[in-house]
């Protein structure tokens, strides 16, 4: 698979950088990786500890009132979010614990579409798979959410002014013969403004409270997963993302 690139396309004013790698933030990104597994860590271990103590709060009796039951409630819904924000930041550091297994990558992606939350039935969906099965070997609930994430991430780069969202698959190779399953994400609309493009790349976090992962803690998993996330701006407000993953 091909390593640090620029994509530049015919009509864009200026490159979009590769996601996934970049010769010119490199250093800067792998410091940032490093500080986000240490903190995970960490977050992790605080995290664990006040679920558990908040669940044994109700096992003794502590929330039978109606407002203590309250209180514990949302103190627990709250450190639930943290979960879900720690698992961003073990996606973007590339330090999941994943559990791969060989899988067709048509029937996650369908799934990942299927499950999504409901702004991606805003636009015109549209489904292209590729007539026969991509084995992966990866972590199937991971890439279900990358998948989604991903599509979830280029209607937020339109700004909600997505016409029509296409997902394809396919079985592609490079010049010495490696190969590799493709899917593009590719979303038409009004108009795709690259300094929208530019930070969605750089933020793990959404942003948003979809339970999506940001376009950064998608590429983590990608690269943690031996692929890479690119993005490109093309003529005619159109936006491409694609992932890219060894077969």
């Amino acid at each position: 698979m091909p390593g640090n690139e620029l994509v530049k396309c015919p009509g864009a004013d200026r490159p979009v950088t590769d996601l996934a790698q970049s010769d010119v933030a490199a250093s800067p990104c792998k410091a940032v990786k490093a500080l986000a597994g240490v903190i995970v860590h960490e977050l992790n271990n605080i995290l664990t500890a006040a679920i558990g103590n908040l669940s044994l709060l109700n096992d003794v009796g502590f929330a039978d009132t109606e407002a203590a039951a309250q209180i514990v409630g949302e103190v627990l819904a709250a450190s639930r979010r943290g979960v879900s924000l720690s698992e961003e930041l073990e996606a973007f550091a590339s330090q999941l614990r994943l559990e791969p297994e060989t899988v067709d990558a048509n029937r996650l992606v369908q799934q990942a579409l299927a499950r999504s939350p409901d702004r991606l039935r805003g636009p015109a969906v549209q489904l292209r798979l590729a007539p026969v099965q991509l084995p992966l070997h990866i972590d199937p609930v991971r890439f279900r959410m990358a998948v989604a994430s991903a599509a979830s991430g280029a209607i937020r780069i339109m700004s909600k002014q997505a016409d029509c969202l296409s997902v394809e698959t396919a079985a592609v190779a490079d010049a010495d013969g490696n190969r590799f399953v493709q899917i593009s994400i590719v979303c038409d609309g009004e108009a795709v403004h690259e300094d929208a493009v530019a930070d969605a790349l750089v933020n793990f976090h959404s942003g948003a409270r979809t339970g999506m992962w940001g376009l950064a803690s998608v590429a983590g998993f990608l690269t943690q997963s031996g692929g890479r996330l690119r993005a490109r701006v093309e003529p005619a407000s159109r936006l491409r993302l694609t992932i890219e993953l060894p077969a």
